[in-house]
């Protein structure tokens, strides 16, 4: 996901196994991003908001499912990849 403006809420649906891991990669070059990571209406197994630096991060899934991850922009200029990795 790339953009050149975000200020919106955008989403993408991951189908993960157990085991799985999310691999994060982000580039802000201009405002903040807010991250969630969440399966269906249960508590995230990642959120951070107001992401003003670049960063890369791996979350190790620990149930099968659909897995929703949502990115809120102010402002930002950058992008961002989510990327499943199997065991």
């Amino acid at each position: 996901m790339e953009y050149s403006v975000l200020d919106t809420t955008d989403t993408q649906d991951l189908i993960v196994e157990s085991g799985d891991i999310i691999s994060g990669k982000i580039i802000v070059n201009k405002g903040s991003l807010s991250i969630k990571i969440q399966k269906d209406e249960e508590e995230p197994i990642y959120e951070n908001n107001e992401i003003s630096a670049s960063n890369e991060f791996d979350v190790e899934i620990g149930e099968s499912g659909t897995y929703t991850v949502e990115v809120t922009g102010k402002g930002a200029k950058g992008s961002v990849s989510f990327i499943v990795e199997s065991n």
